[in-house]
C-alpha cells in the first residue's frame, strides 16, 4: 500500500518552494544592488575629492611658479601671457598636468572655463613646447578676436585637456599690484575676499595675484596664489603676527 508521501510533492508545496527561492534570490539581488550603488557613490565621491586636491595643487603651484616668456613668430614678438574671466594663458616651471616633458623646465599652459550642460568645467592644457596653436591663440586673444579660428583652436585643445574642477559658475581675476588678497580687519578677524579688481588682465609680467572664484549651489569657494615679493609682509597675517615680525626686524 502506497502512502501519500510516495506520490511526490503536491502542487502547493512546489508553489511554496518557488516563492521561498524567489524571495531569497530577490533579497540577494537587492543586497547586491545596494552594495554596488553604495560602492559607486563612494567611488564617485572619492574621485571628486581627488580631483579637487589635484586641481587645487596644480593651480596654486602653477601660479606660484609663473615666469615671463615671449614667443617669436612670423607675425612678431608676443608675450605668452593672457588673462580674462574665462581664459588664462601663462608659462610656469611647474610640471604637474603636462601632456609631455622634454626636460626643458618650462611648461606652456592654457586654462579654459567651459560650460558642461548646466555645469562649468575648469580645463587645463599644458605642454613643454610653445606650440603654434597656443601662441596663435594667445595672439588672437590679445587682439580681441572671437572668430571661427579661435573657436576651432579652442575646440582642438579642449579635446586634449584634462578636467581640473567642476562647478556651477566660475571666473578668473587678477591683480597686478597687491601682494595678498586675504586680509584682516583692525580687530584681527578674517574677511572673505571678493573677486580681485581687474576683470581682464594682460601684460608682459605675471600678475601679483591670480584667483579662481567658483560657485557650487549657494556655496562660494576660491583658489588663489600670490607671487612672493621681496620685503613684502603679507596682509594675510593677523596684526599680532605682523607686529611680532616688525619687532624682530628692529632687533
Amino acid at each position: 500500500m502506497k502512502t501519500k508521501r510516495e506520490h511526490g510533492f503536491t502542487l502547493l508545496e512546489v508553489v511554496i518552494a518557488m516563492v521561498v527561492v524567489g524571495a531569497v534570490v530577490l533579497m540577494i539581488f537587492v543586497s547586491h544592488s545596494t552594495v554596488v550603488r553604495v560602492w559607486k557613490k563612494n567611488h564617485a565621491e572619492a574621485a571628486v575629492f581627488r580631483l579637487e586636491i589635484v586641481g587645487d595643487r596644480l593651480l596654486r603651484e602653477d601660479w606660484k611658479h609663473m615666469v615671463p616668456y615671449s614667443s617669436f613668430t612670423q607675425r612678431g614678438t608676443y608675450p605668452f601671457l593672457y588673462g580674462s574671466p574665462r581664459r588664462l594663458g601663462y608659462v610656469t616651471t611647474h610640471r604637474l598636468g603636462s601632456r609631455r616633458e622634454s626636460g626643458g623646465g618650462l611648461f606652456f599652459t592654457l586654462l579654459l572655463l567651459e560650460p558642461q550642460g548646466e555645469r562649468m568645467g575648469v580645463y587645463c592644457y599644458k605642454t613643454d613646447i610653445p606650440e603654434h596653436r597656443l601662441t596663435e591663440l594667445l595672439r588672437l586673444y590679445a587682439a580681441g578676436a572671437q572668430d571661427q579660428a579661435v573657436r576651432a583652436i579652442e575646440a582642438e585643445l579642449l579635446g586634449e585637456s584634462i578636467l581640473l574642477k567642476e562647478c556651477d559658475a566660475a571666473a578668473f581675476s587678477f591683480d597686478a599690484h597687491e601682494g595678498s588678497a586675504a586680509f584682516y580687519d583692525p580687530l584681527g578677524e578674517f574677511q572673505e575676499p571678493k573677486l580681485l579688481p581687474l576683470d581682464r588682465w594682460q601684460g608682459k609680467e605675471p600678475p601679483r595675484r591670480v584667483r579662481l572664484d567658483m560657485r557650487r549651489g549657494k556655496t562660494f569657494v576660491w583658489v588663489e596664489e600670490t607671487l612672493p615679493r621681496e620685503g613684502f609682509v603679507s596682509r594675510a597675517a593677523p596684526p599680532e603676527r605682523v607686529k611680532e615680525e616688525e619687532d624682530e626686524a628692529e632687533e
